[in-house]
């Protein structure tokens, strides 16, 4: 990221990053790779229900889910990329979207790392302005002391550090590569703007299933049995199709499948579903069209 002196990052940027991460936007929903000179590919997305639904659903439930599943496969959905976009409404998702993860902690006195979690709510930006003053005074102190710490490295005690994909020959290259890479962290810690990660990420899970059911899915088949039974008053009044009336008001499939999933009090309404995707559209056009070509390669790729 090239920022201009001066010039503090836009809290919109920040967002976006957030959101990329979090949604997993920055990875690979299809798995590639080379055996034995084949080229394979593959996606993890689930083949059945996923688990989270069925250990916290009774029968009927799973029963009402699956119909309304149907429902978006009649219309045009594919089965497994439903049950991938549901995943995102599971626990673990909403987990990741919070941002806690296991991070490597380095051992004292040498010793191996070890996995701790770490909690995910970002640091304000009160916090980053003390680590900026910080890698300031660290840079300076390590050009004060440029003489000596060359002479140290003479000694070959210690190797040089390695980077990703280059291998550093001289230490003078190494100190300066560490103080230009603590005018970077300072740069970016002076300019970075915390962002409002919890409201950012609130009932982000449901944009998966929305797009994806607002890109492949035809309209008119999304409608509820009672709408397809015409004058058939018996069909409409088996219990069935009674339970599923009362439980799924909005009689749309995309609010029975949410609704079957998530537990929601009162229930989402098709129309809110599809609000939330269009406010995600509306404020970051640019993710949206990422998640759009993403979930559009994974339902050609499940379809074949």
């Amino acid at each position: 990221m090239t920022m201009p002196k001066g010039k503090k990052i836009d809290r919109k940027e920040i967002d976006e990053a957030v959101l990329s991460e979090r949604l997993g936007l920055r990875e690979d929903w299809i798995d590639r790779w080379e055996r034995d000179g084949e080229r394979l590919q593959e996606s993890s997305a689930p083949v059945q229900l996923p688990a989270f639904i069925r250990n916290a659903s009774g029968e009927i439930e799973i029963a009402q889910a699956e119909a309304a599943i149907d429902r978006l496969v009649v219309a045009g959905c594919n089965r497994r990329v439903v049950y991938f976009c549901l995943e995102q409404l599971s626990p673990a998702a909403m987990e990741i979207r919070s941002g806690r993860e296991w991070t490597a902690v380095p051992g004292k006195d040498g010793s191996d790392d070890s996995l701790h979690m770490r909690e995910g709510k970002l640091k304000p930006s009160e916090d980053l302005k003390k680590l900026a003053t910080k890698a300031k005074v660290v840079k300076k102190e390590i050009h004060l002391y440029q003489r000596e710490l060359l002479l140290a490295a003479q000694t070959n005690v210690h190797p040089l550090p390695d980077g990703m994909t280059t291998r550093l020959e001289l230490a003078e290259d190494a100190i300066a590569l560490l103080e230009s890479s603590l005018a970077w962290i300072a740069k970016l810690a002076e300019w970075y703007a915390a962002p409002y990660a919890t409201t950012l990420l609130k009932s982000k899970g449901l944009i998966f299933l929305t797009a994806y059911v607002w890109m492949y899915a035809e309209s008119g088949k999304l409608r509820g049995p009672q709408h397809n039974t015409g004058n058939d008053v018996e069909a409409a009044n088996k219990p069935q199709v009674r339970a599923q009336r009362e439980v799924h008001p909005h009689d749309n499939a995309l609010a029975s499948v949410v609704n079957c999933c998530t537990g929601k009090d009162g229930g989402w309404s098709p129309s809110e579903l599809y609000a939330k995707l269009d406010t995600f559209r509306t404020d970051h056009p640019r993710l949206y069209a990422l998640l759009y070509s993403k979930l559009k390669e994974l339902h050609d790729f499940l379809s074949r």
